[in-house]
């Protein structure tokens, strides 16, 4: 666990053929990987209508970042599922007060 009085946003937006994913579930994890009770540890949120995300408060660090398509939303449940993504899932590092913004398509289950 990295502590930190200046922690890091993580935002972007979900596309998929050039349009936007509104209601995708995003998905951000600390890398790597930490589970609790045989389930990795993450941050969820919903793209808004035009696709766009925001992850506030992220400690500094390496962090796994994936969308996923509304209608998989009950595949996100099972441990199985949610670790395969996360360690196949696009990773950046952050460093204290960074703002990074990234661009994601869904993933694939």
């Amino acid at each position: 666990i990295t502590l930190s009085a200046k922690p890091a946003t993580l935002s972007g937006k979900v596309l998929q053929k050039e349009k936007p994913v509104p209601g995708a579930i995003v998905v951000v994890a600390p890398w790597p990987a930490a589970l609790r009770a045989d389930w990795p540890a993450t941050f969820r949120t919903l793209a808004g209508d035009d696709g766009a995300f925001i992850f506030k408060g992220l400690a500094p660090g390496a962090w796994r970042v994936f969308a996923v398509h509304p209608s998989l939303r009950l595949k996100l449940e099972l441990p199985g599922f949610l670790l395969g993504l996360t360690g196949r899932a696009e990773e950046h590092a952050l460093v204290e007060s960074e703002t990074k913004t990234v661009e994601l398509k869904t993933a694939e289950p």
